[in-house]
């Protein structure tokens, strides 16, 4: 996963070396092929990094291949707070959308890399952690205050990605389960559920509509035409980090395109 990768980049700066298998944004860990190349990193690193909960479950069949005669130290961001998933009841497993819980990921790749580097770049290695939860810090507080006036708002989310986010600004996911779903399993909404959605946007019930730019498709298409139509802002979000840029650049690019949209 790359914001996990980027997030221990950014701790361990020039005394780590990190291989994210997943590099952009429109790779989809769900359906990833992992290469023999992939596979010889995984059994080379001293740390490894899984999403975990199902997400990205071609990077747990290569850490089965690892070999067993060497230590390392494997971390499951899933459970990062011990047993079960973490903050939520549900299975939503884009927890970077979740500032809370990638300052306490950040915490734990600290404590594992601080364990690992030689001592004389514990102290670097330190400073660069204290900047990014500082960093995380501004992030989550910047959501607070736009929190103010953005809770209670309808939108439409057509996928569960950014669910964390939402509920951090207090926005109200009005989507059909159904529909939802039915981008889960990768097949077409009914009309009866699109014909749903076009009310939701033509009655502007929903004061925004957020859509995945990796999975575009005809019906996105046409819940972007009906907002375009009906007067309705539409932002696309992306469900992985972009290409240079950091976590909490990315996050605050996030909150500044849902700010602007509902100003």
């Amino acid at each position: 996963m790359a914001v996990w990768a980027e997030i221990a980049k950014q701790i361990g700066g020039d005394a780590v070396s990190v291989t994210p298998i997943i590099k952009s944004q429109f790779q989809d860990p769900h359906s990833y092929e992992a290469t023999v190349r992939d596979q010889l990193a995984v059994n080379q690193a001293q740390v490894t990094i899984e999403n975990g909960a199902g997400y990205d479950t071609f990077f747990a069949r290569m850490l089965a291949t690892k070999p067993s005669n060497t230590s390392w130290t494997r971390i499951d961001v899933s459970r990062v707070l011990g047993s079960g998933l973490p903050i939520r009841p549900d299975t939503n497993p884009h927890y970077w959308y979740d500032y809370a819980f990638a300052k306490k990921v950040a915490s734990r790749i600290y404590e594992v890399l601080l364990a690992k580097v030689p001592a004389q770049s514990q102290a670097s290695v330190t400073l660069n952690y204290n900047k990014l939860i500082q960093s995380i810090d501004a992030l989550t507080a910047r959501a607070n205050a736009l929190r103010q006036k953005t809770v209670g708002t309808k939108v439409l989310l057509c996928e569960s990605f950014a669910a964390f986010t939402l509920d951090a600004l207090g926005l109200w996911n009005v989507t059909p389960t159904a529909f939802t779903n039915a981008v889960e399993q990768e097949t077409d909404a009914s009309p009866a559920v699109m014909n749903q959605i076009k009310g939701l946007i033509t009655s502007h019930t929903v004061k925004l509509v957020i859509l995945n730019r990796q999975t575009l498709g005809a019906q996105t298409n046409q819940i972007s035409g009906w907002a375009k139509t009906s007067g309705v802002p539409v932002i696309w979000l992306s469900e992985l980090l972009p290409e240079h840029t950091t976590y909490t650049t990315w996050m605050n690019g996030v909150l500044t395109q849902i700010a602007g949209a509902l100003k």
